[in-house]
C-alpha cells in the first residue's frame, strides 16, 4: 500500500509523499508524521518524533481494513467550509461560514434507520434482563439510568410503530423510523452498544456523554452536525450534494412543487419512502436531503465565526440540531448547510435518524 503522508521539520516545513521513502541531511529536533487518507481503512494516529545528533528516525504506519460493504459508509476526517456562503439562496443568519477540522475518520450509517431495525432493537431492549425500555400507554418509555424519557409516540396518526401483548410490530417495515424522539434516537444507539459490548455513548439520567471528547466514543452514537454536514456536503460549496438543483424526481423526497430558484419544479409524495429510494450521493449515502429530517447529537447554538477543531455543543439546552429536511420541505429547508432545531422530546411523522461510529 502507498499510504499518503505528510512530514512537518522541526523548521514547521511541510513535506508531502506517499508510501517509503528516505530523507537524508535532515536537521535535528522534533518531526511530526501524519497520515493520510486510505479508502476503507482506518487512519494511524501522527505521531511525534526527535531526530538526535547522528541518529536516524523511522515512521510506520499500520493501516487496518474495516471495509464494512453496506453496513457503514468510513468518513475521511477534514478540513472544510460549514456553513454557507452569504450569497446562497435560502441562507439563514444562523449558517454563519466558518472553517472546520475534523481531526477523526469516522464511520456513518449510509441510509436513515428503519422501522424493522428499530423494531427489533427495541424488542430487544423490551426483554432484556433486566428491562431497558418499557410501555407506558401508547409511549415507549426508557428505563436505563431510571431516566423515564419518553422514546417513542405509537399514537400519532403517523406512527410506524404498534405494540401489543409484549410485541412490537412495524406498519411500514422499510420505511425510516420515525415518531422518535431525541432520546429515542440516543437510546438506540446505547442499545446497539450494549448488544456489541462497547461502552455507552451516554448517561440517561441527564443525557450528557459519558467519554469527554465526543469523537471519543468507542461504539454508537448520534452524529455531530459537523459530522453530518461533511458527510452530506463532501465539503462542497454547492447547496446540495447533488449540486445546484435538487431533483424531487430522482434525487430526493422533497416538496418538489417548491423548487430550488430556477430549478425544475417536481412531485410532492407527501410521505416518506422506502429507504435508498432515491439516488446516493458520491458517498453511496441516501436520503441526506429530504426523505424524513434526521436529529444530531449537538444541542442547537450559535456558530462560532472562528476556525474549530472537532466542533460539538453539548450543554443543558433542551432544543436539538435536526438537519437534511424532509418530504414535507421545499428544497430550500434541504439545503446541505439548513440548520433546524426541536425540543428533544419532539416525535414527529417526518422526523428521525441515522447513526455513526467514530473508532
Amino acid at each position: 500500500m502507498s499510504a499518503p503522508w505528510e512530514l512537518r521539520e522541526p523548521s514547521h516545513i511541510k513535506r508531502n509523499g506517499r508510501g517509503d521513502m528516505v530523507l537524508e541531511n535532515m536537521p535535528t529536533g522534533e518531526y511530526t508524521l501524519t497520515w493520510g487518507y486510505v479508502a476503507n481503512h482506518v487512519t494511524p494516529a501522527a505521531e511525534l518524533l526527535v531526530l538526535e545528533d547522528e541518529q536516524t528516525i523511522s515512521f510506520e504506519a499500520y493501516y487496518i481494513y474495516t471495509d464494512y460493504g453496506e453496513e457503514y459508509k468510513l468518513i475521511p476526517g477534514s478540513l472544510f467550509w460549514m456553513g454557507s456562503a452569504e450569497d446562497e439562496m435560502g441562507r439563514n443568519s444562523d449558517e454563519i461560514r466558518h472553517r472546520v477540522t475534523l481531526t477523526y475518520d469516522f464511520w456513518i450509517r449510509p441510509t436513515e434507520v428503519t422501522c424493522r431495525e428499530y423494531r427489533d432493537m427495541v424488542q430487544w431492549a423490551y426483554d432484556h434482563d433486566p428491562p431497558l425500555v418499557t410501555v407506558v400507554g401508547s409511549r415507549v418509555v426508557d428505563l436505563i439510568d431510571m431516566s423515564m424519557s419518553d422514546l417513542v409516540d405509537m399514537d400519532d396518526i403517523g406512527s410506524v410503530l404498534s405494540f401489543d401483548a409484549g410485541v412490537f410490530n412495524c406498519i411500514t417495515p422499510d420505511k425510516p423510523m420515525v415518531e422518535v424522539t431525541w432520546f429515542g434516537a440516543a437510546a438506540y444507539c446505547d442499545w446497539m452498544n450494549m448488544k456489541e459490548n462497547f461502552p455507552v455513548s451516554y448517561n440517561h439520567s441527564y443525557w450528557q456523554p459519558l467519554d469527554v471528547s465526543v469523537y471519543g466514543s468507542r461504539g454508537y452514537r448520534l452524529p455531530t452536525e459537523a459530522e453530518w454536514e461533511y458527510a452530506c456536503g463532501m465539503g462542497s460549496e454547492l447547496p446540495f450534494n447533488t449540486g445546484a438543483c435538487l431533483d424531487a424526481s430522482s434525487q430526493a423526497n422533497i416538496d418538489g412543487t417548491f423548487a430550488y430558484a430556477d430549478c425544475p419544479t417536481g412531485p410532492y409524495m407527501g410521505e416518506a419512502r422506502n429507504v435508498a429510494s432515491y439516488s446516493p450521493s458520491y458517498w453511496n449515502l441516501y436520503d441526506m436531503h429530504g426523505n424524513i429530517a434526521e436529529w444530531c447529537w449537538d444541542d442547537y447554538q450559535p456558530y462560532s465565526p472562528y476556525p474549530t477543531i472537532n466542533p460539538v455543543n453539548v450543554g443543558s439546552g433542551v432544543d436539538r440540531v435536526v438537519r437534511g429536511g424532509s418530504f414535507n420541505d421545499p428544497a430550500v429547508d434541504c439545503r446541505t448547510s439548513a440548520r433546524a432545531r426541536f425540543d428533544r422530546g419532539s416525535a414527529y411523522s417526518y422526523l428521525g435518524f441515522r447513526y455513526v461510529r467514530t473508532n
